[in-house]
Parts: C-alpha cells; structure tokens; sequence
C-alpha cells in the first residue's frame, strides 16, 4: 500500500466511524455518502497531496452533504405538511376543504388551479417560474390576480 492510498483509507475509516454513530440524520448520511466518494477516488486511482488534503476534501464534502440534506427534509416537510394536515383533520373540516376546493375549481382553469397548488406545497415563485418558462415575478403577478379574482 501506498502513501496516498494510506492517506485514503484513513479517511475512508474515519467517514466509516462518524457514519457508525447511533444517530440518524443529515449527519449520519453525510458521513456515509463521503466513505463512499472517498472508496470512489481510490478506485479512480486519484493520488491526494497530503494527508491534510485528504481530511479536508472530505470535511468539506461532508459539510455540504449534510447540509443538502437539511435543506432537501425542510423543503419536503414544507411541501408535504398542508397534505399531512388534511389527512390528519377531521371528516367535518376535510370536507370543508373539499367544497371549497370544488368552488375554486368552477372559477378557475386547469393551469391555474395548478399554480394554486404549487403554491400551497411550498414552491417558491422562482421554482415555479423555472418550471413554467415565467419569471418570477409574472409567477407573482399571475397569483396576486388569482387570489384578487378568488377573493371577490
């Protein structure tokens, strides 16, 4: 074995035992993702400089894995919360939620009833202009004058 692949292996070893911890989180699949880039590297064939260079490439990496993740379970939480509710609300209250849903539907066309509810599971205006070809604020523009023509 090598310098360099020492130097890979030791890092490999210690992602493997911050990915050993009992905890399950954005941490845990961070350290866990990182032993695999680095196991990735060395079947590359990628010769590292130093020993700090190594550490600090996967220190790195483990810091924006980690915080991908973070960002990627607040995004969903945030989409997926207003259905958790509904499921989770009484039969009274999910059927008033449906009637009005219905009455929305009379008023408007498929598109829009489509921004409503990407706007209801969190997209910002920015993602749903991207999506749609719009800027954001047209996406803006177009769910103010929605929301005026709803309300009246």
């Amino acid at each position: 074995m090598t310098k360099a692949q020492a130097f890979v292996w030791d890092a490999y070893l210690d992602a493997q035992k911050r990915a050993d911890r009992k905890q399950v989180g954005p941490n845990y699949w961070s350290a866990d993702q990182t032993a695999d880039r680095i196991l990735d590297l060395a079947e590359a064939g990628v010769t590292p400089i130093s020993p700090q260079a190594v550490r600090k490439m996967a220190r790195n990496l483990r810091r924006n894995l980690a915080a991908t993740e973070r960002r990627r379970k607040a995004i969903e939480l945030a989409r997926y919360a207003p259905l958790q509710e509904f499921v989770t609300a009484s039969p009274e209250a999910r059927a008033d939620a449906l009637f009005e849903w219905e009455r929305v539907c009379g008023q408007t066309t498929r598109v829009e009833q489509r921004l409503l509810q990407q706007v209801g599971f969190g997209f910002t205006y920015g993602e749903i202009g991207a999506a749609a070809g719009l800027t954001e604020k047209a996406v803006e523009l177009r769910v103010a004058r929605l929301r005026l023509r709803l309300a009246a």
